[in-house]
């Protein structure tokens, strides 16, 4: 796990015992389920209490009173950050997090989604920015509290393949328009799954390749997605700048933009996205791009693969989805 992961996940995790205790009584998951995961990052990141005591005492009390036991709460503590600078960090994004953050919404405690048939229950909308799904009642999850100068509809900050939620607590996870910006979609395809109740359901619209900016760029084939998961790929990632950068179709992306213009976008945005990778920060581009049978063989492969051997199956499908727009596709899956 490199550093930018560690910190993403430290400022999840201390966001939400700092910030979201006014979850308990409306969605208990959250907090439950953040003892097990800040184990499981902890330990990969190979954390030792002495650097990060003087960080995480001031919540011990209050992670003790949710931990199942007090040894899970003294492994988490042996587990915090030994790099004094990611501490630091992780510091500086909280009280950047205290400004954006707000609470959830209290007139409607038990956040029951009343619109589309499949999403009903207890659950997530991930990636929403400012265009959710209508008629739904989720917790928006995100990683911008604002993005391209617009702020973002957001409950909690964080990541799509890391969520803070404990196994088997949700009823479904909603995203629109979102898997196309995933560098490493199988592995956040298992996340979702991992907390997904038995029956829940994973609804995704996506975009088609054919009819957006994306249709002069080559689909992306199963072995690539495959090839992301086995070698852990984050969005620190340069793959696909150039594929992204010389094949868009800036007519449609940029409308307003001149013809004369486009070499130059096209180079500035290039080196940028570059000088992001290597300086080691993530990049926020289509990273992939698919039509309907593309992610219906991803989510075949990963029904069937001996690593992921997911217990799912397609509920339904359909083109040209939403209506009114005409650019993507919806694929709904029930976790059996």
């Amino acid at each position: 796990m490199d550093d930018l992961s560690k910190g993403r996940a430290g400022t999840v995790l201390l966001d939400i015992y700092r910030k979201r205790r006014d979850l308990r009584k409306t969605f208990p998951e959250v907090l439950d389920g953040n003892i097990g995961r800040l184990i499981e990052w902890a330990s990969s990141a190979g954390m030792t209490i002495d650097s990060a005591k003087e960080l995480l005492l001031p919540y011990k009390n209050e992670i003790d009173r949710f931990a199942s036991n007090q040894s899970m709460a003294s492994e988490m503590l042996r587990s915090l950050p030994a790099c004094v600078d990611l501490v630091k960090g992780i510091k500086e994004e909280l009280e950047l997090q205290d400004r954006t953050v707000g609470a959830l919404p209290q007139s409607d405690p038990d956040r029951l989604c009343k619109g589309v048939k499949w999403l009903q229950g207890r659950g997530v909308e991930i990636g929403a920015h400012n265009l959710p799904i209508e008629d739904i009642s989720p917790i928006y999850i995100d990683r911008f509290s604002e993005f391209a100068g617009t702020k973002c509809i957001v409950d909690v900050i964080g990541d799509a393949g890391v969520l803070p939620f404990r196994e088997n607590s949700l009823d479904y996870i909603a995203s629109s328009h979102l898997v196309e910006h995933l560098p490493n979609p199988i592995r956040t395809f298992c996340e979702w799954y991992r907390c997904l109740k038995a029956g829940g359901i994973i609804y995704m619209v996506l975009p088609d390749r054919r009819f957006t900016f994306d249709h002069g760029r080559q689909r992306t084939p199963l072995s690539h997605f495959i090839s992301d998961f086995e070698n852990n790929t984050t969005g620190v990632d340069s793959t696909h700048i150039d594929d992204f950068i010389n094949n868009v179709d800036l007519s449609i992306l940029k409308p307003d933009l001149a013809v004369s213009d486009y070499p130059k976008l096209r180079e500035e945005h290039g080196r940028a996205y570059h000088n992001e990778v290597y300086a080691g920060k993530e990049i926020n581009i289509h990273f992939h791009v698919f039509e309907k049978e593309d992610v219906i063989e991803l989510i075949n492969f990963m029904t069937t693969s001996e690593t992921t051997k997911l217990n799912w199956h397609i509920l339904e499908v359909q083109e040209k989805y939403p209506p009114e727009r005409k650019d993507g596709f919806l694929i709904v899956i029930k976790k059996s």
